[in-house]
């Protein structure tokens, strides 16, 4: 049974405060915690030579269930325009070879909301290759969006909401990937561009994150 949000988040922020976060940036203007507005400022490119990651460590997670929530809001979303929100086995870009469960929210399009996985099997990283599918309606710049992903067990299942974490659903609602691999270890939390080719940005805001164990 996976968790549940009863509980007690083992992780919670309103970004009041930098904390135990550390940015690795290309360009440093490009991940900002506004701590006095309490959200998080991305600025992420699809670039190759572009490196946008802002990561913490979490105490030791299950292998086989979490709960990750926060809300995201796009101002702009350029074509390729990508943000990767999840758990990894390290704090390296997207292009590093790695562990990933999470969130992928690419381009303003009816294929925008994915669920994605990777197993450390490729050298390029989720660029090298990754397993996503299941898509959830089409998002709109402006709008909040409440991301709730679950790891159960063989399974990564993402939900898109307006409202809240319990309002009406994007499009067919949660979506459901196979977890790649065995997903192990994974206590990085990561927020990242794709860095890849050259594209369009992902420019927006991040708020409101809950890890549960």
């Amino acid at each position: 049974t996976p968790a549940t949000w009863t509980m007690e988040p083992t992780y919670g922020t309103n970004f009041a405060s930098s904390s135990g976060w550390t940015e690795n940036t290309t360009t440093a203007s490009d991940i900002d915690i506004d701590t006095a507005n309490n959200k998080v400022y991305l600025n992420l490119t699809h670039n190759s030579s572009e490196t946008s990651v802002l990561s913490r460590t979490l105490p030791t997670t299950s292998n086989t269930a979490w709960i990750l929530r926060f809300k995201v809001n796009a101002t702009s979303v350029g074509t390729d325009g990508s943000l990767l929100v999840g758990l990894s086995t390290n704090a390296s870009a997207s292009d590093t070879q790695q562990r990933f469960l999470g969130f992928w929210f690419k381009e303003l399009n009816s294929s925008a909301l994915r669920a994605v996985t990777d197993d450390n099997n490729n050298a390029g990283g989720l660029v090298g290759g990754n397993n996503t599918s299941g898509y959830t309606g089409t998002p709109s710049s402006g709008t909040d969006y409440y991301v709730t992903v679950v790891r159960d067990v063989n399974d990564i299942k993402v939900t898109t909401r307006t409202g809240s974490h319990t309002g009406t659903a994007v499009g067919s609602g949660t979506v459901i990937t196979a977890v790649d691999g065995t997903a192990t270890g994974l206590n990085t939390l990561k927020i990242m561009n794709h860095k890849c080719s050259t594209g369009g940005a992902w420019i927006g805001y991040l708020y409101d994150l809950e890890f549960y164990n």
